[in-house]
């Protein structure tokens, strides 16, 4: 993670009139990641107003519809109010969101991963007709659940389970991790976030989407991925 006093020098006033360009693959590119305000990691920056990290994400194919790059946001560290925790959520927001697009080659214009080589627009899955390390969480629990051989009803209640998760995941912004990144750690704050935004998530649910998503799991440890969250 890089120190805020690094994060202050990347977020000067050089580099918002001549931003960064960080090449990705099949011709893609980004901004510099920045956050406003531009004093944020300074003692002098505020938590009264809300803070903004953004960066423009550009893919060639879709030069047309996006002329400026398709504009990124995450304001996922205005709910702490405290200074210092408030920068350091910032920082890991930034962090993630570099991982998720220089390590991981999530497109977000495409919402797929971008490929090695631009052979197909398809995502990396449909071609070789198996989930991958690459595939994105919500994405890789629909394969799971193709898998499956429920009776009908069990089946339309992992379907209910799945847009739950997915909900609370688009809320804490796991829908853009991989797969393989997945941890116990996520599922326990998918959780917390279903019980403190629905009443209705009682224990009992909690235990059944458990249930239902250890069920998932194991259909794709037998695809070889997610072992490292079942093993634990």
């Amino acid at each position: 993670m890089l120190k805020q006093k690094e994060r202050k020098k990347s977020n000067g006033k050089s580099k918002q009139e001549n931003p960064k360009k960080v090449l990705l693959r099949i011709g893609c590119w980004r901004t510099q990641i920045k956050v406003t305000p531009e004093n944020w990691s300074t003692s002098k920056a505020s938590t009264y107003a809300d803070w903004v990290i953004w960066s423009r994400y550009h893919d060639p194919r879709f030069k047309t519809k996006y002329p400026k790059g398709k504009y990124l946001v995450k304001r996922g560290m205005n709910d702490t109010k405290d200074l210092k925790a408030r920068q350091a959520c910032t920082d890991l927001i930034i962090d993630e969101l570099e991982k998720l697009l220089d390590v991981h080659h999530y497109n977000p214009i495409t919402e797929k991963i971008n490929p090695l080589e631009l052979k197909s627009d398809l995502p990396a899955e449909d071609l070789e007709g198996a989930v991958t390390d690459n595939t994105l969480f919500l994405a890789a629990l629909w394969h799971g659940f193709k898998q499956l051989s429920y009776v009908p009803k069990a089946m339309d209640d992992v379907k209910s389970v799945i847009r739950g998760v997915g909900k609370a995941a688009k809320a804490l912004q796991y829908d853009l991790l991989p797969i393989s990144v997945i941890r116990p750690m996520h599922i326990v704050r998918i959780f917390n976030w279903l019980k403190a935004n629905n009443v209705k998530f009682s224990d009992k649910r909690q235990k059944k989407y458990k249930a239902y998503l250890m069920g998932i799991f194991w259909e794709l440890v037998d695809l070889e991925r997610c072992g490292r969250f079942v093993d634990r």
